[in-house]
């Protein structure tokens, strides 16, 4: 099954189809997702929930100084004034 980031959505916020959308996954053995829809979907949760929301839900850390920075890694920098 391909799984668009709309159904993942709509679990991780408790829509109206989410008990659907689950049980649908769990009877599923082969699950795939794009990479275009896990960024899709950590940028919705990240507006919908906020900075702590895309944390919660694994999409997003902080790092220490010493990171290093690994092919395909995004980054969130942060600066105050």
């Amino acid at each position: 099954m391909v799984v668009d980031s709309s159904v993942l959505i709509a679990i991780l916020l408790g829509e109206q189809e989410s008990e659907h959308f689950s049980k649908q996954l769990a009877n599923t053995n082969d699950i795939y997702i794009s990479a275009v829809s896990i960024v899709e979907l950590s940028m919705v949760i990240e507006y919908k929930r906020g900075e702590q929301g895309a944390k919660d839900a694994g999409k997003m850390r902080a790092e220490g100084k010493e990171y290093v920075v690994k092919d395909g890694d995004v980054m969130n920098f942060l600066f105050s004034s």
